[in-house]
C-alpha cells in the first residue's frame, strides 16, 4: 500500500495502464494484490528454477581489479552450472493506436497532474537518438521549449518536464506536469502548440548542437564509477551488445535538425496520443467554513501571510486530511514551494490562490480568531 499511496506512481501507472492495451507494460511491476495472495511456494519455486538458470545470467563486473584473475574467479565458480532449456520470450506486440486516448481520475493529492504521452520506439530502433533529443529539447531544464513557455512566460504550471521511454520494446516519449485543475486544458493546449510550431518550422542548427552536447556530456557521465558494470549489462541483456553505448553516442553525434523534425511529425500525433488527468478530490464545502468579502493579512501570523480577498475557504469538519483555502486578489507574499511546515501556496494567472495546510491547525480558538487581522 505505502508503494501505491504516491500521487507520482499512481500517475504513471495510469499512463501505461491506458497507453499500451496488449503488451504487459501496462502491469504494475509490483503486480496486483489479488493475484499476489494466490502465489504459493510452489510458484516461486517453479518461476526461479524456469529463469534463474546459467544460461541466462550475465556477469558484468567493474572495479579496480586484475582482469584475468577475476575472469577465472568467476570460472571457477560457476563450473558446476549445467545449461538448462532457455524460456522464450513470447510477449504479445502492442499494436498500433488508432486514435488518441483520454482518462481523468480523482486522488488524494494537492495539485494536478498531467501526462501526455506519445507511442515511439524501442531501444534498437534508428529513431531512438533523435526522440531523445527531441525530448529535450522540449522539456529538460529550464532552456528547453515547454519551460520557457508554460512556466515562465505564462505561468500555467508549478514544474513541467519531458522524458523518452525506450525500453526493449517500444515505449513512450512522455509530458508531466503538476499544475492547478483550472490551468489544465490551457496547459494541454499549449503544449499542442508547442509541439505543432516544433513539427512546423523545426529547430535551429545551433539549439541542436546545444542539445547535442549536453546528451553526450550526461550519457558520459552517466557511465562513470560501477554504475558502468550495470550498463554493460543491461546493453547486453536488452540491446544484445554490452557496447551499445559506442552506438549510442555515434548516434548522437551524426544527428541533424531535420531529424527532429521528422520524428516529430512522425510520432507526436493526435491519434497517438494518451492523455492522462490526475485531480485532486472533490470535498465538500462547509457552510460554517464560508468567508465572503474579507480580506485576510494573516492566519497564525508566522503561517501563512497573504493578503487577498476570499470567496470561499474549504474545510474538513472531521478534522482530518487536508484543507484548501481559494480566493483571488494580489498577493502579499507568494512563494511557489511548499511552507516547511505543512502550509502550500499556490497561484493561477487571475491571481486566483491556494493555500494548503494540515487539518490539526485550521480550528482556532475564540481568542486565535480574534487576533486575525482583517480589512474589508
Amino acid at each position: 500500500r505505502k508503494y501505491r499511496d504516491n500521487p507520482d506512481r499512481k500517475l504513471s501507472e495510469t499512463v501505461l495502464n491506458t497507453a499500451y492495451v496488449k503488451h504487459p507494460y501496462r502491469h504494475p511491476i509490483i503486480g496486483y494484490d489479488e493475484l499476489f495472495k494466490t502465489i504459493t511456494r510452489e510458484d516461486i519455486w517453479k518461476y526461479y528454477k524456469k529463469y534463474y538458470i546459467p544460461n541466462n545470467v550475465i556477469f558484468s563486473v567493474g572495479g579496480d581489479l586484475e582482469v584475468d584473475e577475476t575472469l577465472q574467479q568467476i570460472k571457477d565458480t560457476f563450473k558446476d552450472f549445467a545449461p538448462q532449456p532457455y524460456p522464450l520470450r513470447t510477449i504479445p506486440a502492442e499494436p498500433d493506436q488508432l486514435g488518441a486516448r483520454a482518462r481523468q481520475e480523482q486522488y488524494a493529492t494537492e495539485v494536478s497532474r498531467v501526462s501526455m504521452s506519445y507511442h515511439t520506439v524501442g531501444l534498437l530502433d534508428e529513431d531512438l537518438f533523435a526522440l531523445d533529443v527531441l525530448a529535450m529539447i522540449l522539456g529538460e531544464g529550464a532552456n528547453s521549449r515547454l519551460y520557457k513557455e508554460l512556466y515562465e512566460k505564462e505561468r500555467l504550471v508549478y514544474s513541467i518536464g519531458a522524458s523518452n521511454f525506450t525500453p526493449m520494446d517500444p515505449g513512450l516519449l512522455e509530458v508531466e506536469m503538476k499544475l492547478t485543475e483550472a490551468n489544465v486544458e490551457k496547459a494541454i493546449a499549449a503544449v499542442k502548440k508547442q509541439i505543432q510550431l516544433l513539427v512546423e518550422k523545426g529547430i535551429l542548427p545551433k539549439e541542436l548542437e546545444i542539445i547535442k552536447k549536453r546528451a553526450l556530456r550526461e550519457y558520459v557521465f552517466s557511465r562513470e564509477g560501477v554504475s558502468r558494470a550495470y550498463n554493460n549489462a543491461y546493453y547486453e541483456a536488452f540491446a544484445g551488445d554490452y557496447q551499445f553505448s559506442k552506438a549510442y553516442l555515434e548516434g548522437i553525434r551524426r544527428l541533424k535538425a531535420e531529424d527532429i523534425q521528422r520524428v516529430a511529425k512522425k510520432y507526436l500525433t493526435e491519434h497517438n496520443l494518451t492523455t492522462v488527468i490526475l485531480n485532486p478530490l472533490k470535498t465538500d464545502v462547509p457552510a460554517a467554513a464560508q468567508v465572503t468579502e474579507k480580506s485576510l493579512y494573516s492566519a497564525r501570523g508566522d503561517r501563512v501571510q497573504a493578503g487577498f480577498k476570499f470567496d470561499q475557504s474549504l474545510t474538513d469538519s472531521e478534522g482530518g486530511g487536508e484543507g484548501i483555502v481559494r480566493g483571488s486578489g494580489s498577493p502579499v507574499y507568494s512563494p511557489d514551494t511548499p511552507y516547511n511546515d505543512g502550509y502550500s501556496l499556490y497561484f493561477d494567472e487571475d491571481n486566483a490562490f491556494s493555500i494548503s495546510y494540515p487539518m490539526e491547525d485550521l480550528a482556532f480558538s475564540e481568542e486565535e480568531a480574534e487576533s486575525m487581522s482583517y480589512t474589508a
